[in-house]
């Protein structure tokens, strides 16, 4: 029997964060400097209410192996402020 095996990561969203994205008359002007392959696709996503946090997972074949059962690791988005 062969397991099944899978490339993902998450990627923590904060609450907080994506209210003051969306906020009218905010602005946010950022490069992103270490992101996601441009190929990833979005598997799943989930709420954790413990955390007041989103994440979103992601799948790719340069994430590293997961076999079932095991934690989903996290991937942190990096950004750079664009002057206004």
């Amino acid at each position: 029997m062969s397991e099944h095996i899978r490339h993902l990561v998450r990627v923590p969203i904060s609450i907080e964060w994506w209210q003051d994205l969306i906020t009218q008359d905010s602005e946010t002007r950022c490069h992103c400097t270490k992101g996601l392959p441009p190929d990833a696709e979005l598997v799943h996503d989930y709420y954790d209410p413990r955390l007041n946090c989103a994440y979103l997972v992601f799948q790719h074949p340069s994430f590293s192996a997961l076999k079932p059962g095991e934690i989903i690791p996290d991937f942190i988005a990096e950004f750079h402020a664009l002057d206004a």
